[in-house]
């Protein structure tokens, strides 16, 4: 298991398009793949559990894999949510 703390810097917070993003990446890797925010945990591979969190700008969350390629499931979602532009895609 492979765990990141962050906090999301997006003025919108974690909207429908960026939930997007995170959940099509997500599905890409054979790991599971979390979010904790406060005491929830969210399915990173679900639309509606990831919108649930009702993540605002400035949230503390952490960011949680485990599997076969979980380092590499970690990086690319934490890659992605720190650095979303203001229609919820990866600023490189």
């Amino acid at each position: 298991m492979e765990s990141r703390e962050i906090v999301l810097k997006h003025e919108k917070g974690l909207h429908l398009r960026p939930a997007g993003k995170v959940c099509d990446l997500a599905l890409k890797f054979q790991s599971r793949t979390e979010m904790k925010v406060g005491t929830g945990v969210y399915n990173l591979k679900s639309m509606l559990s990831v919108l649930s969190a009702q993540v605002a700008d400035g949230t503390k969350m952490e960011i949680v894999c485990s599997g076969p390629d979980e380092r590499e499931a970690l990086a690319s979602i934490c890659a992605l949510l720190e650095h979303l532009d203001e229609n919820g895609s990866e600023v490189v």
